[in-house]
């Protein structure tokens, strides 16, 4: 096989971002968002900055493959929760 002709594929999975289109959909309460999202670790909703970090990590690592990376506050890392 050559290697050279391999292609890394990721998949990015957001959960909130707080972006002008998001917060202009009427069935999202952003103050309720935020506050249910306060206990975990990054204590509110993902930035654009945050998804683009990561954009930029994965194109400069040609090491990473086959993976998703969730962008969603960590609620796998709360005890109890049900997300």
């Amino acid at each position: 096989m050559d290697y050279s002709q391999v292609t890394a594929v990721n998949l990015i999975a957001p959960g909130f971002v707080d972006t002008p289109l998001s917060a202009s959909l009427p069935a999202i309460n952003w103050k309720r968002a935020a506050a249910s999202r306060a206990p975990l670790p990054i204590r509110g909703v993902a930035e654009p900055a945050d998804v683009a970090a990561l954009v930029g990590h994965l194109m400069n690592n040609t090491a990473l493959t086959s993976v998703i990376y969730d962008i969603d506050g960590g609620p796998q890392l709360v005890s109890g929760s049900q997300e």
